[in-house]
């Protein structure tokens, strides 16, 4: 289907984990055959990584990649991590990718900055934003993309709902003054689940940034990495049609020293109840799976105080006292999964030996990602401050 050579380019590659075709010189359609069939010549699926950039696949090669990327058989291969910096790709590329971005379940990380985006159709970004939705990305760095600007954060925030992304560079993307109320709006919103964020080398303004910093610190405690330097450039004067509300906390006047040091509080603030909030998600589940999953047998010692016979709101009442940091729903939906024989956790048994180290971190691993995982799907993993 994909026209595959028998011969492709001789390139050094890695036997495991990942293709590392950077600087290899591919062009177009033919580039992306090569590296079509270095994917397929794998023969135990254990790609992990495509490393492509600094190439010159455009549309055409990027089309044809995901394309097959997008099959039965290249979906098999489960890649996480895509690097296409600098491939000269554009619209007709970015459309492949978002096309294979609406079937994944695999991609963790995309990295496309300084290619020819211009999105130029509302439509193409909107989808991209749905894209990004449905997929497992928690890195997408489209930084340097400079065509892209303010018409695409107007056409790509307002859509962006990810529930795994944690990662966004836009950096020098010719983004202004003008994107900024959208930018705020998006902050302020349960939408935004990122912990990390680079809007360096746009053209926000002093004021934008403020405007930024002031909505993050009002209204978004999950952002624990926020970086803006040099947002002084052309477009960055500041318009008349966005609103700009001065007080002590957020002056509107400084110097950009000044806006990074208001930044420091709000991150510090943020990382430290993400934590408190984790750290009391599990100790409150574990205890409260004790407590409120029933039991057949009779125990007792829990005859001294029958904590189950107590009202369900007076049971929460108490748990409040455990967990400060959590909110009420986040409470609720704690009890209500412990107290589930359905969310019981299946046993298993780890293969291999015990007493190595390796099997030991491995263990480790699996266990913090699981426990990543639960509080995900708990929305525990961020602090959510109480509804008034």
């Amino acid at each position: 289907m994909f026209g595959l050579r028998l011969t492709p380019r001789t390139i050094s590659v890695p036997r495991t984990g990942s293709i590392d075709y950077m600087g290899a010189g591919l062009k177009g359609a033919d580039g992306a055959k090569d590296i079509v069939a270095a994917i397929l010549n794998r023969r135990n699926n254990d790609i992990s990584q495509l490393i492509l950039s600094h190439n010159s696949l455009a549309d055409d090669g990027c089309i044809l990649l995901f394309e097959f990327l997008a099959s039965d058989t290249g979906r098999k291969y489960r890649i996480q991590k895509i690097s296409l910096n600098s491939n000269g790709i554009g619209d007709r590329g970015l459309a492949s990718i978002v096309t294979f971005l609406k079937g994944d379940t695999s991609l963790k990380e995309l990295f496309v900055q300084n290619n020819e985006f211009a999105s130029t159709d509302p439509s193409l970004a909107k989808s991209f934003a749905e894209a990004t939705n449905l997929s497992c990305l928690e890195v997408l760095t489209l930084s340097t993309n400079r065509h892209l600007g303010d018409q695409f954060i107007t056409d790509y925030a307002p859509f962006l709902d990810s529930p795994s992304l944690r990662e966004l560079h836009c950096s020098a993307m010719g983004i202004t003054h003008r994107s900024v109320p959208i930018l705020v709006e998006y902050f302020s919103s349960p939408r935004c689940r990122l912990e990390t964020l680079k809007l360096n080398g746009n053209s926000l303004g002093f004021r934008g940034v403020r405007s930024v910093i002031r909505a993050i610190g009002r209204h978004n405690y999950t952002l624990t990495s926020v970086e803006m330097w040099s947002n002084n450039g052309p477009g960055s004067e500041v318009d008349n049609n966005v609103t700009q509300v001065e007080d002590d906390d957020f002056p509107t006047h400084g110097t950009w020293q000044e806006n990074n040091v208001a930044l420091i509080p709000i991150m510090l603030r943020n990382d430290h109840l993400a934590k408190a909030t984790r750290k009391e998600a599990l100790e409150l589940l574990r205890l409260a799976r004790t407590l409120l999953l029933p039991s057949h047998r009779i125990d007792p010692l829990l005859a001294v105080f029958p904590f189950m016979q107590l009202p369900t709101e007076l049971q929460i009442h108490v748990f409040t006292f455990l967990s400060p940091t959590l909110s009420s729903s986040q409470r609720n939906r704690i009890c209500a999964y412990a107290s589930s024989f359905a969310t019981l956790p299946h046993r298993y048994e780890l293969s291999g030996n015990l007493s190595t180290s390796s099997s030991h971190a491995n263990a480790a691993s699996t266990t913090a990602k699981g426990k990543s995982k639960l509080l995900h799907s708990l929305g525990c993993y961020f602090y959510e401050r109480e509804a008034s």
